[in-house]
């Protein structure tokens, strides 16, 4: 049976926010609409680029080349495999912080169901290869606290880096350069050998997966915790 094709969008959108919390006012700037990137607060180098990025590897290039702008992933047929793994780097120098990612798109995604060759209903698509040591899933997709916050959890919602704790490269050398946080959050998107045909017309998008990145300052006296940053930080 012949089989189309189908081309999916998922874009990677980078926010870096950055803060002490309180009162105090928030410093900002703002790179291009592109990027979707920007730093707030102090102790954070915004000199040559944004302190915080996210980014992942480039579709055709080399095993080095990093990209931080919206990727297609076209001619998905069943069995299609494609690496996406995006990455959240810190340049060194900045200040010690609580640093978080929000995950969007995984969940629609996931949810896209199609036929096998017996007619049985089967997952379509698959994000795979979902850190375990590193980035620790607190909050679902609107934002509420989980009852149990653990390593292993995958999905929409949001993550702290360092399993909780703070990431700190105010000694880190050489100043100004991204240093890249734990592991990518995922690795891999699928489409799964067993769906029997894909009937969407050549280029149709199925879904669009974004990863935003937030880092807030730490303060012994106001922001000592990852729930005390996670409820200062800024995703717009």
């Amino acid at each position: 049976m012949k089989k189309k094709v189908v081309a999916a969008m998922m874009s990677v959108a980078l926010v870096a926010a950055v803060g002490i919390g309180g009162t105090l006012a928030y410093l900002s700037s703002t790179s291009n609409d592109v990027k979707n990137t920007f730093t707030v607060g102090k102790g954070f180098d915004d000199t040559d680029g944004q302190a915080l990025i996210v980014d992942e590897w480039l579709l055709d290039g080399t095993a080095d080349d990093r990209t931080q702008e919206d990727q297609t992933y076209e001619n998905m047929t069943p069995g299609y495999v494609e690496k996406k793994d995006p990455t959240a780097r810190l340049k060194a120098g900045s200040v010690e912080s609580y640093v978080f990612l929000r995950v969007t798109g995984v969940n629609a995604l996931e949810s896209i169901m199609k036929s096998n060759a017996d007619g049985d209903d089967v997952q379509a698509y698959d994000i795979s290869g979902w850190d375990t040591t590193y980035w620790m899933k607190v909050a679902d997709e609107n934002g509420t606290l989980l009852h149990e916050t653990k390593l292993g959890l995958e999905g929409d919602g949001y993550y702290v880096a360092n399993t909780g704790n703070t990431v700190n490269l105010e000694d880190t050398t050489p100043e100004g350069e991204y240093i890249q946080l734990g592991n990518p959050i995922f690795q891999t998107v699928t489409m799964n050998p067993d769906v029997a045909e894909v009937t969407e017309d050549l280029g149709t998008e199925i879904g669009e997966i974004t990863v935003k990145a937030c880092a807030v300052q730490y303060s012994e006296d106001q922001m000592d915790s990852w729930k005390d940053a996670f409820d200062s930080a800024k995703w717009n």
